[in-house]
C-alpha cells in the first residue's frame, strides 16, 4: 500500500513522514501536510488535535476503508 507522500505526490522531503516511514502520517507530529481544507487546517492549528483533523483527510479515509 502506498504512503501518504506517494498518494498525494508530495515533494515536502523535510516532512517528518519521509523520515519515519514505519509510522502512519496521522501518528507523526511536525509533518508538513498541506492536503487539508481550510477548515481542517483551522481545526488542526487552533484546536491542536491532529488526530481529529486527519480523519477528514482522503488518505486517512483510504487507509481505513
Amino acid at each position: 500500500m502506498e504512503d501518504c507522500y506517494e498518494f498525494f505526490s508530495c515533494v515536502q522531503f523535510e516532512c517528518e513522514r519521509h523520515k519515519h516511514k514505519e509510522r502512519e502520517c496521522w501518528l507523526i507530529e511536525g509533518d508538513y501536510c498541506t492536503t487539508h481544507t481550510e477548515a481542517m487546517i483551522w481545526l488542526r492549528e487552533d484546536v491542536g488535535d491532529k488526530s481529529e483533523a486527519c480523519k477528514f483527510c482522503l488518505y486517512y479515509q483510504y487507509r481505513h476503508n
